[in-house]
């Protein structure tokens, strides 16, 4: 759990006075090569749009509740399939709201890191799966 929440956690910290580079090196420090590498791309071509899609000068979240959804084994490493609910408490309209995280986590040399978002199809997935339970 401690890996799924770090990585929502830094993912919903925006600091737009400190920048994206600063925005990418908090994300990057608890995830994968690949998923830095990707996260790097989008956030420097989207840090415009995201500075004007929020009032605020940044965002801040804190835990409110997470859920393993699945384990399993992707290209023979440990993954984990996540839901974190975060609270909205600096930035956001309604603090009310969950900030929902759907990630995966994938063990690297012993320490379980941030790998990518999932999918609209796995969200829809494990939504239908919570559905029925």
């Amino acid at each position: 759990m401690e890996a799924a929440e770090e990585s929502a956690l830094a993912l919903c910290a925006l600091d737009f006075d400190a920048g994206a580079q600063a925005y990418i090196d908090n994300v990057c420090a608890l995830s994968t090569d690949l998923a830095c590498a990707l996260f790097k791309a989008e956030i420097l071509d989207g840090w415009e749009s995201m500075q004007q899609a929020y009032a605020a000068q940044g965002l801040a979240c804190a835990s409110s509740s997470s859920r393993l959804l699945e384990v399993g084994r992707q290209y023979g490493r440990n993954v984990q399939f996540w839901r974190v609910n975060l609270k909205g408490i600096q930035g956001f309209s309604d603090p009310n709201i969950d900030q929902v995280y759907w990630l995966q986590v994938i063990e690297e040399n012993g320490k379980w890191l941030f790998n990518r978002m999932l999918s609209q199809g796995e969200i829809a997935l494990y939504l239908a799966i919570e559905q029925m339970e």
